[in-house]
């Protein structure tokens, strides 16, 4: 297992980030197809480009796919305590699972967002290497959408 952590900073509270992250209307602008389920997870569905996927796991994915997220929040918290949830990413045929956890907490005059990532394979024998290859992609990608997430107006 590789694992990571990014941090940010918004001038938004932590309701309003968490309310931002479950609002499929956040995501619908990136081409996604955001579902939002009873238990108040929301699942979305992004287009993965082939070139996208770094050359040395093209042969574990599918050659044009998907990126699949599921935002699994915590209860909420109250205001201005801290405010959790759970992304976790697949690609459908690859076999990486990327889990992030996501915290975000009220600091002076701002909130501190924390993303721990984690990335397992499965590839029998060559999972860290599979890790090692992903990781970078995995963090630009996580660093685009924390970058967004603490943007929110």
């Amino acid at each position: 297992m590789k694992t990571f952590s990014l941090t940010g900073t918004s001038a938004l509270p932590p309701t309003r980030l968490r309310a931002g992250l479950l609002d499929p209307d956040t995501w619908r602008g990136q081409d996604a197809e955001p579902t939002v389920a009873a238990d108040g997870s929301l699942a979305v569905e992004f287009p993965l480009p082939a070139e996208s996927v770094p050359e040395s796991l093209a042969r574990f994915a599918p050659r044009s796919g998907s990126l699949r997220m599921r935002v699994d929040p915590a209860a909420e918290a109250p205001a201005g305590q801290p405010q959790s949830a759970r992304l976790t990413l697949t690609v459908p045929g690859a076999p990486v699972t990327v889990t992030v956890d996501l915290t975000a907490r009220p600091a002076d005059e701002a909130t501190l967002v924390t993303a721990d990532a984690q990335i397992e394979s499965t590839v029998p024998l060559m999972g860290p290497l599979v890790e090692s290859a992903v990781e970078p992609v995995v963090r630009a990608q996580l660093r685009e959408k924390l970058d967004q997430l603490v943007d929110l107006g």
